[in-house]
């Protein structure tokens, strides 16, 4: 029966990816003493002009309060900029980063008209910025007050061109969706890019609390403006340049969507950027080296294993009910098994391995991460509707609230 070798072939896959997930595990467990603590820590010697690029639209709820962390870092006041790119809002907030252009002389205000999306506000910021080091921030992050020296200390290195901070998501109490996302982010932040960055895997820009060298645009070129996953599409070209990019532990609180629609919204963009970024870049595999190429291929195909596993409990009904061949069922249920419950392997075992103080509530949040899966399942098989059916998608932003719940903002030491 036909479906017996499609099965089959989804069970294969689902053992590479179940394996690939194990490797991570394995690694975490290996490195579970370096994860949290950076071991070329040293006094600071190298004070590069930093120029944070805060693109902004419709962000009135957030504006002050980064620019606030902002103006207070425990840097040189002269050598850091601030240029907050309004992109076209209709509420307040040109009005409010007016203010702070007005109060303090490190601070611009770009304002465009027209709304053309972070990626052109990001590229409209780079013409004015006069750093040696760019940084971008999204206008719902909290940065620490001593996010610049940290970040400088990374950088000194010159064989480090970029580095990625962790994401700190700080409004859980925003209901289960945001818990949820939360868990999540940390999950990816906190565990599995520490861990890609020990040993030489794939660790891309996330978007926000990033910090590249000028020089790399001088090489690589600006944003992608057509691309729903910029940030992605930039770290690609980045390694095919030559460059290198760290993770570094320095976190910075940012929102996680608490409402199902905005949820939806990010999601669908996200991952139709990654199918689109994955085919675009397919020559990884002659640019870089092969564990390179598959560890970019496993990230960006991440949203189309999801599917495959939800075709996989299909399959496993119709074979439970209809009493097909045993040894297909089990070979698929047993692929099911390797990854997705791997999965929630790795959950469990980073809150193990981490200094989190309430791990018992951690444990609990991690199981919802199979429902949380399946949800996301959901949008990633409308993603691949919209992909088969050419349904345009246009670069949208993410609405922030404001939200904010201190308890949520620092579990990590």
């Amino acid at each position: 029966m036909i479906l017996d070798p499609l099965a089959f072939l989804i069970s294969i896959i689902l053992y590479i990816a179940g394996a690939y997930t194990f490797y991570i595990i394995f690694l975490g467990i290996y490195y579970k003493k370096q994860l949290h603590i950076e071991n070329y820590y040293f006094q600071n010697i190298y004070f590069p002009y930093y120029s944070i690029i805060v693109p902004a639209k419709n962000e009135e709820k957030v504006i002050g309060r980064v620019l606030d962390k902002l103006v207070s870092q425990n840097y040189p006041y002269n050598l850091y900029e601030i240029i907050v790119v309004e992109d076209g809002s209709k509420d307040k907030t040109l009005e409010i980063a007016k203010e702070y252009e007005k109060k303090y002389n490190n601070v611009k205000v770009i304002h465009c008209k027209e709304s053309r999306g972070k990626p052109h506000s990001i590229n409209v910021g780079l013409e004015h910025a006069r750093g040696n080091v760019i940084g971008i921030l999204d206008a719902d992050a909290i940065p620490p007050p001593d996010m610049l020296l940290k970040a400088s200390k990374y950088l000194y290195k010159p064989d480090v061109d970029a580095i990625q901070c962790i994401y700190q998501y700080v409004n859980g109490n925003e209901g289960i969706l945001a818990k949820a996302g939360m868990f999540e982010g940390l999950l990816w932040h906190a565990f599995v890019l520490r861990v890609k960055d020990k040993v030489g895997l794939f660790v891309p820009l996330c978007g926000s609390g990033m910090f590249i060298k000028k020089h790399v645009f001088d090489i690589v070129g600006k944003w992608d403006e057509k691309s729903l996953t910029e940030d992605i599409d930039f770290s690609i070209r980045m390694l095919k340049a030559g460059f290198k990019i760290k993770h570094a532990l320095i976190q910075i609180g940012h929102e996680t969507p608490g409402k199902l629609r905005v949820f939806f919204k990010q999601r669908v963009r996200w991952y139709r950027g990654y199918f689109i970024t994955g085919i675009k870049h397919i020559d990884v595999w002659k640019r870089l080296s092969k564990k390179i190429a598959f560890d970019i291929s496993f990230t960006l195909l991440s949203p189309l294993i999801s599917v495959l596993t939800v075709i996989a409990y299909f399959f496993n009904t119709i074979y439970f009910l209809s009493a097909m061949k045993i040894f297909s069922f089990l070979s698929l249920l047993l692929g099911l098994f390797a990854y997705q419950f791997i999965y929630l392997g790795i959950a469990v075992l980073w809150i193990l391995l981490s200094n989190i103080k309430d791990k018992i509530t951690y444990i609990m949040m991690s199981f919802f991460s199979i429902p949380y899966f399946f949800l996301l399942a959901m949008i990633n098989i409308y993603v691949l509707f919209t992909l088969i059916f050419k349904r345009p998608i246009e670069w949208t932003k993410t609405d922030k609230t404001g939200a904010f719940d201190q308890k949520y903002f620092k579990p990590l030491p």
